[in-house]
């Protein structure tokens, strides 16, 4: 739990470096927008299909949320050329169809100049996210003298809990 929290926390969520490329490719069918509610959380996704490579493409997640969609849709449509960023090892199964992998993930597009996914505003949502992962890191660090030493009282651990969660409030409310 602290180790996994500890990397959510601290990860780089820019899009860019050595990690992505860009590859240029023919819009088959224009891009369609789709929302998904699933309980209480809406997952918004933007697809289309392209003249280069059999499976779609799918912009999703934090990058959706980053996308203006509108523009995206209006301006995008079929046999336009345009530059998807995508991850540099993903550059091997663009066309391999798996049960699991049956789309490819779109980080970013672009038109003649015109980006539509904002890097930064994407940036600043998946940040916003990993606040709350810094959040259970400090729990995990309060909990780790309890999961050593069995016989510390519960009177202690309502202490630190209830510190632990003062505190790890005020941190995620100001960073």
């Amino acid at each position: 739990m602290i180790s996994t929290s500890t990397y959510l926390a601290f990860r780089d969520n820019a899009v860019g470096g050595e990690e992505y490329t860009e590859i240029s490719v023919t819009i088959q069918d224009p891009p369609k927008f789709a929302e998904h509610e699933i309980k209480s959380s809406v997952y918004q996704e933007v697809a289309f299909t392209t003249k280069e490579y059999r499976k779609a493409f799918v912009i999703s997640g934090y990058s959706a949320k980053a996308t203006d969609v509108a523009k995206l849709c209006q301006e995008v449509g079929k046999g336009d050329t345009v530059r998807l960023t995508i991850k540099r090892s993903q550059l091997p199964d663009l066309d391999k169809e798996t049960f699991v992998n049956n789309y490819n993930e779109v980080f970013g597009i672009g038109k003649g100049g015109v980006a539509y996914v904002d890097f930064d505003k994407r940036k600043e949502i998946a940040d916003g996210d990993s606040k709350y992962a810094l959040f259970g890191a400090l729990l995990g660090f309060a909990f780790l003298p309890f999961g050593v030493f069995k016989r510390m009282q519960t009177k202690g651990m309502g202490i630190v809990l209830g510190t632990v969660a003062v505190v790890g409030l005020a941190v995620v409310a100001f960073i």
